[in-house]
């Protein structure tokens, strides 16, 4: 074993416990857990000396109301999470232990902010500002997007544009993606779709170039290891239906409709 930590903290969000992973510079792990997959993973593991730390979070003090008493209770699969685990404690060679680090800090401030709906954005004017959308344009994580409607369609004043900027959230804690080539192609594909929006997994397999790879698309989202961060939620079935995810369709949904609540847009005529 290396000489250095992972560190493992339990995050209380409105959808329940998200245990968050990571070494002193990057997020490595965050996904949702119940007790039974803390309790289960340090009575295995506990021989090598891994540790997730106690269930710290007192359940019976949740309002019978709120989102996480009723997303609490949605299957998990154990095998699934130890193989998760697993994967990270091989790449990474360490031992894991409670604790904390600054990247887990940074994401326990941003999970906040994210479930709270606040938009970490420059004002629409200064991002239209000088007829150019600084920053704006496709790369993965933006907090804004670009709609561009052509002006042929009369819509627009000769020689300009109609550019849509959209509000979105953006996670700044430093992550470190840990999977097979295709798997990090899949996921930075993931993390171009934009906030509020959703994209098929046909639409996705498409992106990468291999519109027949829709089953290893979704495989590969199966396997994301960072929840919300990565996206993964915003991928659904052609025609509108959820899908799968791995901590529950219920939370699925809500994910995406806190999102589409929260999204905000804005349209400034710009010179091509």
């Amino acid at each position: 074993m290396a000489d250095h930590l992972l560190h493992a903290t339990q995050l209380k969000t409105p959808l329940g416990i998200m245990l968050a992973i990571a070494d002193e510079e990057s997020l490595l792990f965050l996904d949702f857990v119940n007790r039974e997959m803390i309790t289960r993973f340090n009575q295995k593991f506990a021989a090598w000396g891994h540790s997730l730390g106690p269930w710290e979070i007192e359940e019976e003090r949740w309002d019978h109301d709120s989102p996480a008493a009723f997303f609490q209770h949605e299957p998990f699969s154990f095998a699934k999470f130890e193989r998760k685990i697993k994967k990270i404690l091989r790449e990474r060679s360490s031992k894991l232990q409670p604790g904390t680090s600054a990247p887990l800090q940074s994401i326990e401030r941003e999970l906040e902010t994210y479930f709270l709906g606040r938009l970490d954005v420059k004002p629409f004017a200064e991002l239209a500002a000088g007829n150019a959308v600084p920053g704006a344009s496709g790369a993965q994580q933006r907090s804004v997007y670009v709609n561009t409607r052509a002006a042929s369609t009369g819509a627009t004043p000769q020689g300009t544009s109609a550019v849509e900027l959209c509000k979105g959230f953006i996670f700044k804690t430093p992550y470190r993606m840990l999977g097979s080539d295709f798997q990090q192609a899949t996921w930075k594909t993931i993390l171009k779709i934009p906030y509020g929006t959703t994209q098929s997994y046909k639409e996705e397999a498409a992106a990468l170039g291999n519109p027949a790879a829709v089953r290893a698309v979704a495989n590969a989202n199966g396997a994301n290891l960072l929840a919300i961060v990565i996206p993964c939620h915003r991928v659904i079935a052609t025609g509108g239906k959820l899908g799968g995810y791995g901590s529950g369709l219920r939370r699925k949904e809500w994910l995406l409709q806190h999102e589409q609540t929260h999204v905000l847009c804005s349209s400034f005529l710009v010179k091509p």
